[in-house]
């Protein structure tokens, strides 16, 4: 036991210490503590933006998107100049920021000492904060100290100065979230104040995963918790949102001259008007390719369970995250189903701000599905999906790391009968307009309930694990559906909580026995940090007809098998 907790603590320390390595992540609101003159945390407002503010609400009310025309930077150009005392490492940082900005909005980011109207960027204090929107009375500021060193904190700083405010004070936001103020001090209960329909644009559907969103502990433990079942700790990601960027366009009025057939939810890139900007998952011109280096599974009317490894090969730590890709498909006419059974060296905490893993299932492409870091969250929950293919997205900035799904696929349900209606939608690529009306889903939907087959008398059969991902697919690949604009409800996600079929350890007769490597114990296993020290994989895959088959086979769990047969 000693000896487990001494690798545990040696590998935090390297997080934390490690030179230039990944240090241990930092919330906002934590390093700014004890900086005056802040609202909601981390913005900065002149005396002339009080003054506005108080004068449209005497509640101070804030707006995701500020709808004072002036607060625009002109012509969509925004010139910047670095401190002198500001590092190397963060100004790269900070390129590769506005490089994701830039690349897939029309704003255009202008280093110049020369100009009148200019964002300093500097460190003072470890702070993380910006001015809200363009000043236009002289030099104006981004704080980003040591503390903020994750693409994610740099780009929802520097939305803040393009003009953006926090997704958790929208006036739908309680729709989405409890926010519990019952541990806030009451100087900061103002921080919580919503914005109003008169004052504010909704240009998107509410973003959990935004990464303008916080997390739950805001200025006291669980403030912020979501409604929608699944996305506590989606919230305060710092994976840069696909809404996120469609929110700048919006703003910005960025468009382009002609409107590519783009697929899958994606949309003609204001920065490359011959190409589509597309969600997570998926890639190509029009967005109907599978991204480069993605793994190709096909589901099939068994359980078949893989093992995914993902992150940078040489354990690499850095403060920008490395995507990873997988897809799964079924027959047209089928619904695909997945769980995820385990997670491998995944850093548990609120945001995901380490790595994680997203299936997407939702209807809408571009939402942020709940995403996966902790053990104890969904864990073997089966997910029906409404997307076929289902694109799974894996991002990792520490060390490699694995998940362990299951999927199959299943007839799709009958379509109900519908009652034609007129939908109200937001335009992405024009002027913003008044914003949509947005019905929410509070509640998780109720657990339909799933019957499989008898048990067949037959051996389950069992297939080799894919070790290298296959040839690239043609611009011919299966899309999901044609492109539609941003939905007017927010996203849902069905969930069916039935006991998963366990993930196989004692093998029916096959014709390659499975490599399994556990070297953890249920303590660990189970808790919320996992490290190099703790964790299960198996190399190879196993199909069942249904869950009976599984049991008579002696299979168990690849958690149970932790339990039962580790050190």
């Amino acid at each position: 036991m000693l000896l487990r907790l001494l690798s545990l603590f040696l590998s935090l320390c390297c997080i934390t210490v490690a030179g230039s390595a990944i240090k241990r992540h930092v919330d906002i609101v934590e390093a700014n503590k004890g900086i005056d003159g802040l609202i909601e945390g981390d913005i900065r407002l002149t005396d002339k933006q009080l003054r506005e503010l108080n004068n449209a609400d005497g509640n101070r009310v804030k707006r995701q998107i500020t709808t004072f025309k002036d607060h625009i930077w002109p012509g969509g150009v925004v010139y910047y100049f670095y401190d002198d005392a500001f590092s190397q490492e963060k100004r790269t940082l900070m390129k590769s920021a506005m490089e994701l900005i830039s690349s897939r909005t029309c704003i255009k980011f202008v280093e110049s000492k020369t100009e009148k109207n200019v964002v300093r960027i500097f460190d003072e204090n470890g702070s993380c904060s910006s001015h809200i929107g363009y000043i236009g009375e002289g030099e104006q500021k981004i704080w980003l100290g040591d503390n903020c060193q994750v693409i994610g904190t740099f780009v929802h700083e520097m939305m803040h100065t393009l003009g953006i405010y926090h997704t958790h004070i929208r006036y739908d936001r309680d729709d989405y979230v409890t926010v519990n103020l019952t541990g806030v001090p009451e100087n900061l209960k103002k921080n919580f104040n919503k914005q109003t329909p008169e004052m504010t644009i909704n240009a998107v559907p509410y973003e959990y995963g935004s990464v303008m969103h916080y997390s739950t502990n805001l200025f006291a433990p669980r403030t912020i918790i979501a409604k929608q079942y699944g996305y506590q700790n989606t919230m305060g990601l710092h994976i840069v949102s696909f809404y996120d960027m469609v929110n700048i366009n919006t703003l910005y009025s960025c468009s382009c001259a002609v409107n590519l057939d783009c697929k899958n939810g994606g949309y003609t890139n204001p920065s490359n008007c011959d190409q589509c900007y597309c969600p997570y998952g998926y890639a190509g011109k029009l967005c109907d390719e599978t991204p480069p280096g993605a793994i190709l599974y096909t589901a099939t009317a068994n359980w078949t369970i893989q093992n995914i490894k993902f992150g940078y090969d040489d354990g690499s730590r850095t403060n920008t995250f490395l995507m990873s890709y997988a897809w799964i498909s079924a027959p047209a006419d089928k619904q695909i189903e997945v769980q995820v059974r385990a997670l491998d060296v995944v850093m548990c905490a609120e945001g995901c701000p380490y790595n994680g893993v997203e299936i997407k299932v939702n209807e809408d492409p571009r939402i942020t599905n709940p995403v996966y870091c902790c053990n104890a969250d969904l864990m073997g929950e089966t997910v029906k999906s409404k997307q076929n293919p289902t694109p799974i997205v894996m991002f990792q900035r520490v060390e490699k790391s694995g998940v362990t799904i299951g999927y199959r696929y299943v007839d799709k349900p009958p379509s109900p009968a519908t009652t034609p209606t007129t939908t109200t939608t937001t335009s992405t690529t024009k002027p913003p307009t008044p914003p949509p009306t947005i019905t929410s889903t509070t509640k998780s939907p109720p657990a339909p309930t799933t019957t499989e087959p008898p048990c067949e008398t037959t051996t389950p059969s069992t297939t080799t694990t894919r070790t290298t991902p296959p040839p690239a697919p043609s611009t011919q690949s299966p899309t999901t559906k044609p492109p539609t604009p941003p939905p007017t409800q927010p996203p849902t996600t069905t969930t069916t909580r039935t006991t998963p079929p366990p993930a196989p350890t004692t093998r029916a007769p096959t014709t390659e026995e499975p490599e399994t490597t556990c070297q953890c114990t249920e303590e660990c296993h189970f808790t919320s940090t996992e490290t190099e020290t703790c964790q299960c994989t198996t190399s190879s895959e196993e199909t069942f007809e249904n869950e009976e088959c599984e049991k008579e086979a002696g299979t168990i769990n690849i958690g149970d098998e932790c339990q039962e047969t580790c050190i």
